[in-house]
């Protein structure tokens, strides 16, 4: 009958257990959280950056959030247009990790920022698109498939899984888009003041 001695085998089955643990995903906010969340789910369940309310235009990173940031092996974020205190946080912490920019993403549809768009944040930059790109359920679904491609790259164990998810969540985005389309109909046309200059993807 083979022995094995206990302290070497521990660090053996700490290491396999390791082998299969979830890829560390960080997304800087909700909305898109929720889109990784989804791919994600049954496997891990990524870190949010930025607690609700804060805004990314200005926030600042705690010290939890660096640590995060070094220790991710997956980091999505919208881009400099919406997050631009994360640029210099990429280059400096996050040197292992796998970026997702997404407004660099080939198959999402982008706006460009409108002249008069300025708000708390905004003054003074060169914003050359929208970054409230979410708002558009055909972009949310192109968001899902890169996830899911990104994600099965970085973890091919559970890539079934993942393609499952994104699938699920794609038709749940189907189903929303005819929804808001029914529901928005008699409203085509109307003038709305907002004030906040954010809905361009959800109106177009």
């Amino acid at each position: 009958m083979r022995r094995y001695h206990l302290p070497l085998l521990i660090p053996l089955l700490l290491l396999s257990l390791g082998a299969n643990a979830a890829p560390r995903v960080v997304v800087t906010i909700l909305p898109v959280h929720s889109l990784v969340a989804a791919v994600m789910e049954g496997v891990g369940e990524p870190r949010l950056l930025l607690p609700a309310g804060a805004s990314p235009h200005s926030y600042a990173l705690l010290p939890s959030d660096a640590q995060a940031l070094t220790e991710a092996d997956l980091i999505v974020w919208v881009g400099p247009d919406l997050e631009p205190f994360l640029q210099k946080s990429l280059r400096t912490l996050a040197r292992r990790a796998a970026t997702m920019q997404l407004t660099a993403l080939p198959d999402l549809t982008l706006l460009g920022t409108d002249p008069q768009h300025v708000h708390a944040g905004h003054e003074g930059g060169d914003h050359r698109h929208d970054p409230h790109l979410w708002l558009d359920p055909v972009n949310a679904m192109a968001i899902v498939e890169a996830v899911q491609a990104q994600l099965a790259a970085l973890d091919p164990a559970n890539t079934d899984v993942y393609r499952a998810n994104a699938e699920r969540q794609q038709q749940r985005l189907h189903a929303l888009d005819r929804e808001l389309q029914a529901a928005t109909a008699p409203l085509q046309g109307m003038r709305f003041l907002v004030f906040h200059d954010a809905y361009r993807y959800f109106t177009e």
